[in-house]
C-alpha cells in the first residue's frame, strides 16, 4: 500500500525528496550529466535519466508507475544493452550495475523491438 505522505506527491515532488537525502548525489548535476549524454524526462508520473555508457543504456534514476516501460519509450536510440544499479532505494548504498540485453529487457516487458 503506498505511503500516504506520497499518494498525493507528483514524481517530481518525490524525486526531489529522494535525493534530498543523498548527501553525495546533486539532482541537478545528474540531470545535467543525463540531458548531455542521453535522457531525461519528467511529467507529473514519472521521472526517468538515463545516459549511454559504452554499448548501453544506464537507467540512472527511475520513479513512477511503469517507469522502466517508459525509460525503454523515451531511449533517444536504440542500444544492446540495459543496465541499472540496485539497493539504494532499501539499503542506502548501490550496488554495482546489473546490464541486460536490450531484448531481453523487451521481453520482460512484453514490447516489441523498440525503432528508434
Amino acid at each position: 500500500m503506498p505511503d500516504v505522505d506520497t499518494m498525493d506527491k507528483t514524481a517530481w515532488e518525490r524525486t526531489k525528496e529522494f535525493y534530498s537525502r543523498l548527501p553525495d548525489r546533486s539532482l541537478w548535476g545528474d540531470i545535467e550529466t543525463c540531458s548531455r549524454e542521453g535522457a531525461v524526462v519528467i511529467t507529473p508520473q514519472y521521472v526517468l535519466m538515463g545516459r549511454r555508457v559504452n554499448h548501453g543504456w544506464l537507467i540512472h534514476f527511475a520513479l513512477g508507475r511503469d517507469s522502466m516501460h517508459n525509460f525503454v519509450r523515451h531511449m533517444p536510440y536504440y542500444l544492446p544493452f540495459i543496465g541499472w544499479e540496485r539497493g539504494l532505494r532499501h539499503h542506502g548504498t548501490m550496488s554495482h550495475v546489473h546490464w541486460y540485453p536490450t531484448e531481453l529487457v523487451l521481453k520482460k516487458l512484453q514490447l516489441r523491438k523498440v525503432t528508434l
